[in-house]
């Protein structure tokens, strides 16, 4: 290991599990481990998914870049209407505002290794389409949103008036 933080050895690196459920988990190792909110925006991961595993739900970044790829191993890439198998050497992007969804999901009897290079912006917004749920990363939630009127239940008069009233 480097005595200078802005450098890693992914050799050196511990794996770090992370498991939600039975079907959705994975091992990483972060390579980008300086970086922040306060001093940048891009993180840089190397994730295994182990057989029979995804990392995350379908999804897909309103203000996010990602992009992948396949180091070891196959793994079935679903994006949007399309689900096609992706093997090592394999490189995959996600431009941010597309409204494509994407996942990555290991369907063979080995471990797959992806390298995978995204934002982390204050102001994200993701949507799940497979659940129609949205999370928004400014306030903090995940959530599912109800269609309403711009002008329902805003109180009239206003509830801020003048001095005078």
């Amino acid at each position: 290991m480097s005595d200078i933080p802005n450098i890693v050895n992914l050799n050196q690196l511990e794996w770090t599990e992370k498991t939600y459920s039975e079907h959705y988990s994975s091992l990483s190792k972060r390579l980008s481990p300086s970086m922040s909110q306060e001093k940048g925006h891009i993180g840089v991961v190397v994730e295994r998914l182990q057989p029979g595993k995804s990392s995350c739900p379908f999804h897909f970044h309103l203000h996010e870049d990602e992009f992948f790829l396949v180091l070891k191993g196959r793994a079935m890439l679903r994006l949007g209407e399309q689900t096609v198998e992706v093997q090592e050497g394999d490189a995959i992007s996600c431009p941010r505002g597309e409204r494509i969804a994407h996942q990555l999901y290991n369907h063979t009897d080995e471990d797959t290794d992806i390298l995978m290079v995204g934002e982390n912006l204050p102001h994200e917004v993701c949507y799940y389409p497979d659940s129609d749920k949205w999370m928004s990363c400014s306030i903090g939630m995940v959530g599912k949103f109800q269609a309403t009127d711009y002008w329902a239940d805003e109180p009239d008069p206003p509830t801020i008036r003048s001095s005078d009233s």
